[in-house]
């Protein structure tokens, strides 16, 4: 994806032909592919002749950003032998000509290796550390939010599948006759395989033969924003409501969360986030089992962000 982007980009300042620009961006999304494939293989051999040392974790990743660099300069130079002459209404200067000379591949791929190993390091200052710091970190959630009250014995026999949390929780509350389940995975470091924003992170786990998906929608209601779903089994329905908090943000979109999770580490040197669910009977329709958690959410909200963002009080 970054080489077709790229791609896209030099073709058009290189070339005006659209033949020559959509050949140059096919090409370079073929050899990319293949590119990628010796990067891997190198990096396992790097791992293997090393026993291990070296090619594994960040390493992985600062390897793989220099072979791609790499990559990225002979493509260009190579490219810029069928460049054509930029247009011009008027017989450019000396100066200018010779300004033109001196912009070359070689000034290109040393702006582009210098910004992916700045972004690299400090990507790796702020993300890797000693895990054991993780060690007793924990938190828990309070008995009570406003009139809501935690019931130790109420439960939907539902729970969504996390993956790789550092914390899992699951409570419920209730308030009159009504009854609001919380669950969330908080990972207070995020790292390949353990990340809030996970395929595995599902609302129905796949090892569930009972429950059954009948509906989702992306729902905003008030300041709220979430991912809306039905499930069902032979003697309930639930209506569930799901997203990630990074930081004081919140997106149902797992798109979003990762543009999320890169703001937090560089502005804030952090990298923990939570993916967190609310569920809640259908007992008359949807519109009221929605009204039950509308009115959870907004006596919870803002003691939720509370506690998870100061579960690590410092940045790492």
């Amino acid at each position: 994806m970054a080489s077709l982007t790229l791609g896209v980009l030099y073709a058009y300042l290189t070339y005006r032909s659209f033949t020559k620009r959509l050949l140059f961006v096919l090409a370079i999304t073929l050899f990319a592919l293949i590119a990628n494939g010796l990067r891997a293989y190198g990096i396992v051999i790097i791992g293997h002749l090393s026993n291990m040392q070296y090619g594994a974790g960040g390493d992985h990743e600062f390897y793989g950003w220099l072979f791609y660099g790499f990559f990225v300069f002979w493509v260009f130079y190579l490219a810029n032998i069928w460049a054509d002459q930029p247009l011009s209404i008027q017989q450019p200067s000396t100066e200018n000509n010779l300004a033109s000379q001196g912009r070359s591949p070689v000034t290109l791929f040393i702006i582009i290796l210098s910004v992916m190993v700045s972004v690299q390091i400090l990507a790796r200052a702020a993300t890797h550390f000693d895990r054991t710091d993780l060690d007793g970190i924990d938190f828990s959630l309070p008995d009570n939010f406003g009139d809501w009250q935690y019931s130790p014995t109420t439960n939907l026999g539902w729970k969504p599948q996390i993956v790789g949390a550092s914390i899992t929780k699951t409570k419920s509350y209730v308030f009159d006759n009504n009854m609001v389940q919380i669950s969330m995975g908080y990972y207070p470091q995020q790292s390949q395989g353990s990340e809030a924003v996970n395929w595995k992170n599902k609302i129905i786990g796949s090892t569930s033969k009972t429950w059954v998906v009948s509906g989702k929608t992306d729902l905003k209601i008030g300041d709220y924003h979430v991912t809306e779903t039905e499930a069902f089994t032979q003697d309930r329905k639930i209506l569930i409501w799901n997203w990630y908090l990074v930081d004081n943000w919140e997106t149902p979109n797992p798109n979003i969360a990762k543009i999320f999770d890169a703001l937090n580490i560089i502005f804030y040197q952090r990298n923990d986030a939570s993916y967190l669910t609310l569920a809640a009977p259908v007992t008359f329709n949807k519109l009221d089992s929605r009204e039950k958690l509308l009115a959870f959410y907004t006596e919870a909200h803002e003691i939720l962000h509370g506690v998870l963002s100061n579960t690590i009080s410092e940045p790492y």
